[in-house]
């Protein structure tokens, strides 16, 4: 990795902090518009997504990892089975999210049935179509 290019777990952090951002404006929303519920919806799906496959390349790279190198540099017992443990882990963790995604689209599926049922005086941008599941 080069000297200009972020830590992925940066970047992370980063993304973390934007969607906490956009919970606290939203709280302060008193009566989000179809436009507002529509967009969130497709923020939320792709959001989704974009863990979903973060998941999937930690497990992968996790469930590639040495073994034997990590068993001859342990200090503790049983470094190998943790290593193990937190493949599962993440691959428990894909599933929810896979189970999260398709909330999501059932969410802006029927919220945009709303919107399109719903006059939008001002509208200029709709988002995204809903996409496949991850």
């Amino acid at each position: 990795m080069s000297k200009q290019q972020e830590h992925p777990a940066e970047l992370l952090h980063r993304a973390r902090d934007l969607v906490q951002d956009a919970t606290t404006h939203l709280e302060q929303f008193t009566e989000p518009s179809p436009d507002d519920l529509y967009g969130l919806g497709s923020a939320i799906v792709t959001g989704l997504s974009a863990l979903w496959q973060l998941s999937d390349v930690l497990t992968k790279q996790v469930m590639d990892y040495d073994e034997q190198q990590i068993a001859e540099r342990a200090v503790a017992d049983h470094p190998v089975e943790d290593l193990r443990a937190s493949a599962e882990h993440l691959m428990h963790l894909r599933g929810i999210l896979s189970v999260a995604y398709a909330d999501a689209q059932q969410y802006w599926t029927a919220i945009r049935r709303v919107y399109q049922h719903t006059e939008a005086p001002d509208s200029t941008d709709r988002g995204d179509t809903p996409t496949e599941e991850p």
